[in-house]
């Protein structure tokens, strides 16, 4: 086994491609050996045990040697796995080029992995007020509870008495669109009725200055409320609502502190004890009454007595205008002027 390991040399490719041609190179090789007249039978009978191999002095025998050996190892086609060559897509990883879904977040279709937070990139504006805040309606249609610190912005003053307060409109208008606003230690001389301002105070139904206006939906300035004119007017457009709307408690509750119109044949009557009391007044039509009030405006005051020469019971309107007061348990429209009380007759006689 020794000289067999020791002569033993790895097959080429040329030879292990020409296995016929190395088979008649060993039958002419054992041919040359038998006609070899220096042979002796000892020297045969080694080669016969040998596979043709001499004492190692000839080449062609140690290539016919290799020869043989080179070529022996064929490969078996039953013990060979067929798949020798390819790749073992069990145990290999994911084809070159493709992302492994195990290590990528991202869904495959290109959409974002549902874990992510889909409110990301909006921004949380806690800011009341403007368009998206606060508004007027919110106040009157009870979405804010009394109490509450709300900063109402880009409203209309609609009405303004000085040292008290003011009333304010959004801009759209409609029901719930009014609210009456105490402006506490507010200048109000440097506002006027168009002015669009920015409101900060408190929701109320009572007020701690004046317990007349219990039940009224108003705003208090105070601390640190504020009422900053934004530089812009408006005027704005009177809402036109019916006469038997207003007059009922029930349905005249939307447009508290509203602008607004009605129109009618209207007579002048006594709404409390007497005419004038409180100076206040009625309008009937129909048997619906409707108080007129003297908050913004003062029919009675001997300053505007030329308004309305001989004004007294029985006098009568066409159209009576202003913002709807709630004062004592009563609604109560407040015009802001004389041209708001349309139509006038004197009373006959």
């Amino acid at each position: 086994m020794g000289r067999w390991q020791a002569c033993y040399v790895p097959a080429s490719s040329e030879v292990v491609m020409n296995l016929r041609s190395s088979c008649v190179l060993l039958s002419a090789c054992l041919a040359l050996t038998a006609c070899d007249s220096g042979s002796d039978e000892d020297t045969s009978a080694s080669n016969s045990t040998s596979g043709g191999s001499t004492s190692g002095n000839d080449p062609t025998n140690v290539s016919v040697s290799v020869s043989i050996s080179a070529t022996t190892p064929t490969t078996d086609p039953a013990t060979t796995d067929a798949t020798e060559g390819e790749t073992d897509p069990a145990t290999t990883g994911p084809t070159q080029g493709e992302t492994d879904s195990t290590t990528n977040p991202t869904d495959p279709t290109g959409e974002t992995d549902s874990t992510t937070d889909p409110t990301q990139g909006e921004t949380d504006d806690p800011t009341t007020g403007g368009v998206g805040g606060t508004t007027v309606y919110d106040v009157q249609d009870g979405t804010v509870a009394e109490g509450e610190t709300v900063t109402i912005e880009g409203v209309v003053i609609t009405g303004l008495r000085a040292f008290v307060g003011v009333t304010v409109q959004e801009v759209d208008g409609g029901e719930y669109s009014g609210v009456y606003v105490d402006t506490g230690d507010v200048d109000l001389s440097t506002f006027a009725v168009g002015d669009i301002v920015d409101i900060t105070g408190v929701t109320a139904e009572s007020n701690p200055g004046s317990t007349g206006l219990d039940g009224l939906t108003q705003i208090l300035i105070e601390g640190d409320g504020t009422m900053s004119a934004t530089g812009d007017t408006m005027k704005l457009s009177v809402e036109s609502v019916d006469f038997a709307v207003l007059a009922d408690p029930k349905t005249a509750e939307p447009w508290e502190s509203v602008l607004v119109t009605t129109a009618g044949a209207f007579e002048a009557v006594t709404a409390t004890a007497s005419f004038g009391e409180f100076g206040e007044f009625a309008v009937e039509e129909g048997g619906a009454m409707l108080t007129v009030d003297n908050f913004l405006y003062a029919i009675f005051d001997k300053d505007n007595a030329a308004d309305f020469p001989g004004f007294g019971e029985g006098a009568t309107f066409t159209a009576v205008s202003g913002v709807l007061n709630f004062s004592f348990g009563v609604f109560k429209l407040a015009p802001r002027s004389a041209a708001e009380l349309e139509g006038y007759v004197a009373p006959a006689g």
